[in-house]
């Protein structure tokens, strides 16, 4: 077993187990010269008799022996001593041996051993290996690039459309630079469908809920004319035009029930399927400009593929951020919504039977101003963003999408590459 304890050159006991093969032995190195040799008949991964140190610890396995061996004496064996070793862990082991003895009779034997871990009394310097820089090979990722036919979706959030008397004239309450970058961003973009999340009218002198002051009083008129011809001028560029109700569209039956019955829900003669007279999609002409109206404020929404609905949304958190998380809490789809005036995302994982699905929430911000001539805020400063939203899908992949929140700074907005910016002052 010499050869197995120590180097057969120098006779250095530190060695390193570099090779093992399974049936053909193990491979060490010797920590001083060098020198490799094998031990013949060890297996890969078994306890063979021998010493490795490495550093400051050691480890070492005892040769056979008929009776139980002592720590001790198997320290002295490898020419050890207790005085410079600490022993860490001792873990005895026995197995049986059989043989012949002289008469050809069959008997067994049984063998002992012992493996001890050690650590040095007095550590000792140990340098630290060199570590060479990366070696850089070929790498080709194996991934699919099928040409399938890509859909895309704008987002339009809550516009606000609306006007406020000033000294000056009227100013509108929303943004006219953010809603020409908008307009423009659908003649360029050209998707297959554009959703208004809702809110896109503010109806201001309609609210039975806030005190409206005389400067916003009597100028539903041109806002119904602004909203209408801005979805006009860009309503060639695409396929299919979804337009949400609100709670600021909602405003306007809750009035006429609180107020006039006698006209809410009121239509033409003959014309049952028609548009009540009073209500945004006849005001708006939406059946001419061929937009879908979803009412039904809150529960109405759209969906854009099987794990996306485009909604109004009525949840709002206080805190940056907290909306879309208030909109997961118990979401089992992903959702594109407005409302809250701020950009914001947020996902979660959902560990189901069969598999696992992500589920994300998108708050798309607003297209009003941000200024005091923006909708009321209750008085105080908003904390609000601009933004439009761009949204990929495939129908071959129902589940699949990407989300795109491209924010509005000051009248300027980078799209892919592609400053956008706005001549309205």
């Amino acid at each position: 077993m010499r050869e197995s304890t120590s180097c057969p050159q120098c006779g250095e006991l530190e060695r390193i187990a570099v090779h093992a093969n399974v049936g053909s032995g193990v491979r060490y190195m010797c920590k001083g010269c060098g020198k490799t040799w094998t031990v013949r008949g060890a297996v890969a991964g078994a306890d063979s008799p021998g010493l490795t140190i490495e550093g400051n610890r050691a480890s070492l396995v005892s040769k056979p022996s008929n009776g139980p061996p002592r720590a001790e004496d198997v320290m002295s064996d490898f020419g050890l001593s207790e005085d410079d070793w600490i022993i860490e862990k001792v873990r005895p082991g026995m197995h049986e041996m059989g043989y012949k003895d002289a008469k050809g009779e069959g008997r067994k034997m049984r063998l002992y051993n012992l493996k001890l871990w050690l650590i040095r009394r007095v550590p000792a310097k140990c340098e630290w290996p060199q570590i060479a820089g990366a070696v850089i090979k070929s790498w080709k990722p194996k991934v699919r690039l099928p040409r399938k036919k890509m859909k895309r979706a704008v987002v339009i959030p809550d516009m606000h459309v609306g006007y406020r008397r000033t000294d000056d004239g009227t100013e509108p309450m929303h943004d006219l630079a953010a809603c020409a970058i908008a307009s423009r961003i659908i003649r360029d973009q050209e998707p297959d469908l554009v959703v208004l999340l809702g809110d896109n009218l503010d109806l201001a002198d309609w609210s039975d809920k806030f005190i409206v002051t005389p400067d916003c009083k009597f100028l539903t008129q041109d806002s119904l004319n602004f909203l209408a011809s801005w979805i006009h001028g860009w309503r060639s560029s695409t396929d299919r035009v979804v337009y949400l109700e609100g709670n600021h569209e909602w405003r306007l039956p809750k009035a006429l029930a609180s107020n006039c019955q006698a006209a809410y829900g009121l239509k033409p003669a003959n014309l049952p399927d028609a548009n009540p007279a009073l209500s945004i999609p006849n005001l708006l002409g939406l059946d001419d400009l061929e937009v879908e109206w979803v009412g039904g404020f809150p529960k109405n929404h759209d969906w854009i593929n099987e794990n996306l609905r485009a909604r109004h949304a009525d949840e709002l958190a206080k805190q940056p951020g907290q909306t879309v998380g208030k909109s997961l809490q118990h979401s089992r789809a992903s959702s594109a919504f407005g409302h809250a005036h701020r950009v914001e995302s947020a996902h979660t994982t959902v560990h189901g039977f069969d598999k696992i699905r992500v589920y994300g929430a998108y708050c798309f911000g607003t297209l009003a101003r941000l200024d005091d001539l923006g909708p009321p805020s209750g008085g105080k400063e908003t904390n609000w963003q601009q933004c439009v939203g761009i949204i990929d899908y495939m129908d071959e992949s129902p589940h699949l999408f990407n989300v795109q929140q491209h924010l509005i700074y000051d009248g300027k907005c980078i799209v892919e590459g592609t400053l956008y910016e706005s001549e309205v002052t």
